[in-house]
């Protein structure tokens, strides 16, 4: 009976491990984790459903309130999942805290998000999504990055005004044209980037010779029914090694 509980557990931990290193290939859950008709985006359950099944980062939206709080929240205002036609920014903290989805998400603290990303063994991405120059902003967000040691292998999608602060810190997003660019300064790493796209063979190869990280992406469009599996085959093909995906495509890499 020993033998039998001891191979279930190695076969259990085999299979939630499937997605993460099937292929090499390491998922990035887009909208903070694996989400369905139960589970909202940027919750608790998505994060935790993603850590379950093996993703080896969560992408998570990052905004403000109206009282400076850094939360996880992909739009500009609460209608589409708390039916609220409220914009965040106007809101303090107490206020948007207490609001709750049909599924039970209530929106969460960066801080907290990131705890419990560090808990489940999962890297971050991101999705920087505040306007403006905001350096006191900035050193918050890099705070809690390297409070819970998330920072070395983290992504971020800076905005315009944050990009300067946040190089060399963190992992900045670029297209090809602007690596290259970025290559004339003297402060020039490859370590500070990584190419965001779904390459050409010879973007592809161009980004190898350059040891810069190529990550791919697989997102639902709207209206767009078809053609995320031949996507898929073309990076895995490639050799792309990071992929973001919405939760439905994760299938096309076990």
């Amino acid at each position: 009976m020993r033998r039998i509980v001891i191979t279930w557990l190695f076969v259990a931990a085999l299979v939630s491990g499937l997605y993460a290193q099937s292929g090499e290939v390491n998922l990035i859950a887009h909208r903070g984790g694996v989400v369905d008709e139960y589970t909202d985006e940027n919750s608790v359950a998505a994060v935790r459903k993603a850590a379950d099944q093996g993703y080896y980062m969560v992408e998570l939206d990052v905004r403000l309130t109206k009282d400076s709080v850094l939360v996880v929240h992909h739009d500009r205002d609460l209608v589409r999942f708390f039916n609220v036609d409220k914009k965040l920014n106007d809101l303090f903290w107490e206020e948007v805290s207490v609001y709750e989805t049909a599924n039970g998400h209530r929106m969460q603290k960066l801080e907290a998000m990131l705890q419990l990303c560090r808990k489940e063994g999962l890297q971050v991405m991101i999705d920087f999504k505040i306007e403006g120059k905001q350096p006191a902003v900035f050193e918050e967000v890099y705070s809690l990055l390297k409070t819970y040691e998330l920072d070395t292998e983290a992504l971020i999608i800076p905005s315009e005004k944050a990009t300067d602060y946040f190089r060399g810190r963190i992992k900045l997003s670029c297209t090809r044209a602007q690596v290259e660019a970025y290559q004339k300064r003297n402060d020039y790493s490859a370590a500070h980037y990584y190419l965001f796209t779904n390459p050409s063979v010879e973007d592809y190869q161009w980004a190898v010779r350059n040891n810069i990280q190529v990550v791919g992406a697989i997102n639902y469009q709207k209206g767009i029914e078809e053609g995320y599996e031949e996507l898929a085959s073309e990076l895995k093909d490639l050799g792309v090694k990071y992929v973001q995906l919405d939760s439905q495509f994760a299938r096309f890499f076990k």
